[in-house]
């Protein structure tokens, strides 16, 4: 079924999501896959929770804009991962 969500992505997206996965497997089961209205394509989103109540949103990575972007909480800050890069 996850295969079938990564497909939908973007060029991108997937190869962030398959580097991403290499590195944290265990994150798989927190894939999701969001396309906003008027987006061309879907990107992914990994949301990880926070077992604190007084954190609103926990760990988040999302593969949106051609760019990585993670935050926690209300922060939040944006990488480029290139495809070309080791």
């Amino acid at each position: 079924m996850k295969n079938l969500l990564i497909e939908q992505l973007d060029e991108y997206s997937r190869f962030a999501v398959n580097h991403i996965l290499k590195r944290f497997p265990q994150w798989e089961n927190h894939l999701i896959v969001d396309q906003p209205e008027g987006y061309e394509k879907p990107y992914a989103v990994f949301e990880l929770p926070c077992s604190s109540p007084a954190v609103k949103q926990g760990l988040w990575v999302a593969t949106f804009g051609m760019e990585i972007t993670v935050g926690s909480h209300t922060h939040h800050t944006h990488f480029k991962l290139h495809p070309f890069s080791s």
